[in-house]
């Protein structure tokens, strides 16, 4: 855990793929719970809204409003929900520069307007996509927690 403490901010933005996973209870989720929501070293995690609205829908899309409902709620209890007002043009910047999809820009611009890090789960998609864009300035924030090795340790 020591070396994620000493590679983030005590800030953080989190994207969707890391909530689903907590949200999920999974063992991955477990260790994002230890790593980020009850690390005494974070002292604040935020998100998009478009991060409620993308875990809305996919929950919505395998389950019902009920349920979609209730995973939003946890999230809201968890994360402070940044308006998006206070970085839109740098949202449309990174968007228009990158191929990140709207949410996953979201969460970057969000980290490079407060200039703390922005967590991710390694995904294909993410991947394809941060590889596309390593020619921006807007990739620096940008850290993986399977990446580091408490989280390779815990979860095998």
């Amino acid at each position: 855990m020591r070396t994620f403490n000493k590679t983030v901010s005590t800030s953080l933005v989190i994207d969707t793929g890391l909530m689903l996973e907590y949200l999920s209870g999974s063992k991955a989720g477990g260790i994002i719970n230890e790593m980020i929501f009850t690390n005494d070293y974070i002292a604040s995690v935020q998100t998009s809204p478009l991060t409620l609205v993308e875990v809305y829908y996919l929950v919505r899309s395998k389950s019902n409003t009920e349920r979609a409902e209730e995973e939003v709620n946890k999230i809201k209890k968890l994360v402070s929900i940044q308006p998006i007002d206070n970085y839109l043009e740098l949202l449309g910047e990174i968007k228009a520069v990158t191929a990140f999809s709207l949410t996953d820009a979201a969460n970057v611009a969000l980290a490079e307007y407060k200039s703390i890090s922005c967590v991710f789960k390694h995904e294909q998609e993410i991947d394809k996509k941060l590889t596309l864009s390593k020619s921006t300035p807007f990739t620096s924030r940008i850290v993986f927690i399977d990446d580091f090795p408490y989280f390779q340790k815990h979860k095998s």
